[in-house]
């Protein structure tokens, strides 16, 4: 079944789509790159920025990780398959309410674990 099929059906609530799509992407969280290679592979490239940039992968992917599985998932369907509330809720089989505070527990989380990477403020 393709992709579309499969995330049409779990907007409907079929679970077992649902189901599909998360083991189809599980392996999508971020993960460190493997640094030495990237940076042999690109000459011009600050080997220092390729540190920072494979630690954050790696955090990401760690603080992803440290989330229980119903926040994982409203995180996942809500914020990167952009999935309204409403919709997150009926692949999740959760009240709305459910969605949006497990959604407020995953993001309070994830900023507590991502917080030494600070926020960057745009000027105004």
């Amino acid at each position: 079944m393709d992709e579309n099929e499969l995330v049409e059906r779990a907007r409907r609530g079929d679970r077992e789509a649902f189901r599909e799509l998360v083991e189809r992407h599980q392996d999508d969280v971020p993960r460190p790159p493997d640094e030495e290679r990237w940076v042999e592979h690109r000459p011009d490239a600050d080997p220092e920025r390729a540190a920072v940039s494979g630690r954050l992968r790696a955090d990401v992917a760690h603080a992803l990780g440290r989330l229980t599985p119903a926040e994982r998932d409203v995180f996942v369907l809500r914020q990167l398959n952009q999935l309204s509330i409403r919709e997150t809720a009926e692949v999740t089989g959760r009240a709305e309410g459910t969605v949006k505070n497990l959604l407020f527990r995953a993001l309070r989380r994830l900023r507590r674990e991502l917080a030494v990477y600070g926020r960057t403020e745009e000027a105004t």
